[in-house]
């Protein structure tokens, strides 16, 4: 079956993107900011960064109460960095348990999305998602740890669009799985002003399906929507994003970890200058 669901998600992304690439003729000179193209879908990177001078806070909400806070920071136009830190029961009741460490990390876009050509990034992000399991040292979806990305952005009478996908290496692998890992991923522009975003992402999870891992083998599966305030409401820039994840409900491999059911985000993003 895992195999089934990953043939059919990597076939449906080959075809989307021939049959895109062909209509749009690869481009993302539509004139727009490339400030707003993701940096991150749901859970897993993309090869675009912020520009110098520009900074992206981030509120997520997650299951248990939980919240993590992140920021972005473009140090040069290719090179950015990131921090964040939360913990679980921070809402609601029961004791507040935060994450033993904050998350690091960096990106460095080492070519630009130019015609034909996709943007490549190499980065490193110690932060992990959901519960933080002490007896396997990992968090409940590992952290990306260290990783290459591509992505491609087209502009056109249908909206804008980006492909992406790379590789990693989580340095959790204390679960006995240290395989490198494949991840993929969609976004969609619609809206008058590219107000509004749709995505969807497939972790295949191959360092999460060992014998003592918390994943079955099936990969995670994640989509949502994200809405962008018009810049005239706000000075800068704010959004709103719902994501749904684990739709596959990969988990319940191990007594150990958790169960990491199909459950719901909630983010808040400022995107602003300094």
């Amino acid at each position: 079956m895992k195999t089934t669901y990953r043939c059919i998600f990597i076939l449906i992304l080959l075809i989307t993107t021939q049959a895109f690439s062909q209509m749009y003729q690869g481009s993302n000179s539509s004139g727009q900011s490339t400030d707003d193209y993701p940096r991150q879908l749901i859970d897993t990177p993309t090869a675009n960064t912020l520009k110098a001078h520009v900074v992206a806070a981030e509120i997520r909400t997650f299951d248990n109460g939980g919240i993590l806070l992140g920021m972005q920071v473009g140090i040069t136009d290719h090179f950015m960095v990131c921090g964040s830190f939360g913990g679980e029961n921070i809402l609601g009741e029961g004791e507040i348990l935060l994450y033993k460490t904050p998350g690091i990390g960096l990106r460095i876009q080492l070519r630009e999305d130019y015609q034909g050509f996709p943007a490549i990034a190499i980065g490193f992000d110690s932060q992990g998602y959901d519960t933080y399991v002490d007896s396997l040292s990992r968090y409940g979806i590992k952290s990306r740890g260290a990783y290459v990305v591509a992505s491609k952005n087209y502009s056109g009478l249908l909206g804008d669009f980006g492909l992406h996908g790379g590789l990693n290496y989580s340095l959790e692998k204390d679960d006995g799985d240290s395989d490198i890992n494949i991840f993929m991923g969609t976004n969609f522009f619609f809206g008058k002003n590219r107000e509004f975003m749709f995505h969807v992402e497939y972790d295949l999870a191959m360092n999460d399906n060992g014998s003592g891992s918390i994943g079955e083998g099936d990969g995670y599966l994640n989509t949502g929507i994200r809405w962008s305030f018009e810049p005239n409401i706000f000075p800068n820039q704010l959004c709103l994003e719902l994501d749904f994840r684990n739709l596959l409900k990969n988990t319940g491999k191990t007594v150990a970890g958790p169960d990491i059911t199909h459950n719901r985000i909630l983010k808040l993003v400022f995107l602003g200058y300094f």
